[in-house]
């Protein structure tokens, strides 16, 4: 993967292509420039590789299970073995996510790819060099992998309601649709921020289009801050989406910079 402060304006076509992180030099990574860094400090292990899809996981993605057995340990040896299995189960519906961009870019003909899990997300890097069309396809295709598996997580808990199992696959499916609403907000670098960018690209040249698309990208994220604030919502969704806005506004003045024209040199 990229070093956490590669930041370069351009990028070499053999470079790797993060689709979070690097649909444009122009294109904020926030959350996927912090698994970065997790990623280069807990160094990843591989789990397994199929259909040249390769894929890893780091310290983090034990320790959010460890995490969640000790919040659920209050209730005795059963809540921490639940906590446990929400916490594997939260992994599988991530890497689902991330599947769903990895089985897209294979698609696109972009060879093999690697998925990153961590406590935070996923990430999924190949090397390419996507046009915004096929930016599209696979920014779709991780939403669409999502809602797969909330579908998959309701038929499994009715199937086996009233169960542990079937409270564990409740909880997914109601943190793989938040998921989905949340991915889908048009602020980037989340999926819905990816194809309103890469739309932008088909119609405006750069830097106007990142330009325009940082600009809306701020203007959601600070709507949805305010009012998840306002609603009460988790502090983290609040925290999360006020970086986005923060970083929203940094990208969209270095877009604003890079089109103003060149100030005339004196005569």
């Amino acid at each position: 993967m990229p070093a956490p402060a590669n930041l370069h304006t351009t990028a070499p076509s053999n470079a790797p292509y993060d689709h979070h992180a690097r649909a444009h030099p122009l294109h904020f990574a926030c959350h996927a420039q912090a698994l970065r860094v997790i990623c280069h400090l807990m160094k990843s292990v591989p789990l397994f590789s199929l259909l040249q899809i390769r894929v890893r996981a780091d310290a983090g993605a034990a320790l959010l299970i460890v995490l969640l057995a000790v919040s659920f340990s209050r209730t005795g040896a059963t809540g921490a073995a639940l906590g446990a299995a929400l916490g594997v189960g939260i992994l599988i519906c991530l890497l689902v996510h991330e599947l769903g961009h990895a089985i897209a870019v294979r698609s696109l003909g972009f060879g093999g790819s690697t998925i990153t899990l961590s406590m935070f997300g996923g990430v999924c890097s190949w090397h390419a060099n996507p046009t915004p069309a096929q930016r599209i396809v696979v920014a779709v295709a991780g939403p669409a992998a999502t809602a797969l598996c909330a579908g998959a997580c309701f038929v499994l808990a009715r199937a086996v309601m009233p169960s542990y199992a079937g409270a564990i696959l409740t909880q997914l499916t109601q943190l793989n649709l938040l998921w989905l609403a949340f991915n889908l907000l048009p602020v980037l670098p989340l999926d819905g921020g990816t194809i309103v960018h890469s739309l932008l690209l088909m119609r405006l040249p750069e830097p106007r289009a990142s330009l325009v698309g940082h600009g809306i990208s701020f203007l959601f994220a600070t709507g949805a801050a305010v009012a998840a604030w306002y609603y009460k919502a988790s502090s983290m969704a609040v925290v999360m989406l006020a970086l986005l806005a923060w970083r929203s506004i940094q990208y969209f003045q270095h877009a604003r910079r890079s089109s103003s024209p060149p100030e005339e040199l004196p005569p």
